[in-house]
């Protein structure tokens, strides 16, 4: 395993965190929302200082994969928990991401 699938471990840990943290601000109230706020400052914070310490990670790899694991998770939670509905034109485009994350890794 190199040091960017590494980096991929920590930001997916990360990604499923903040997940978490996204879910109870959707539910709303002040006491979910300082929740997430502490979830956010305590755990992805600190790991997304650790996944920009593996060499070949650096803002711009890490930024897009951070960004596309959080965007896909949020996507299935969306619609599998929160019964929000997509179309087919979202789905094309949760596809594409998959292909630029997969671009990322392999470069």
């Amino acid at each position: 395993m190199n040091d960017i699938q590494t980096a991929c471990g920590v930001l997916l840990v990360l990604c499923l965190i903040e997940a978490v943290a996204l879910t109870l601000v959707r539910y709303g109230g002040f006491s979910k929302v300082v929740i997430a706020s502490l979830i956010y400052a305590c755990l992805v914070v600190p790991l997304l200082y650790v996944s920009m310490r593996y060499k070949g990670s650096g803002v711009i790899v890490v930024n897009f994969i951070w960004n596309i694991f959080s965007t896909l998770i949020m996507f299935f939670i969306g619609f599998y928990f929160f019964n929000e509905t997509v179309d087919n034109l979202q789905i094309l485009g949760a596809m594409i991401s998959l292909l630029g994350l997969g671009l990322i890794i392999i470069s």
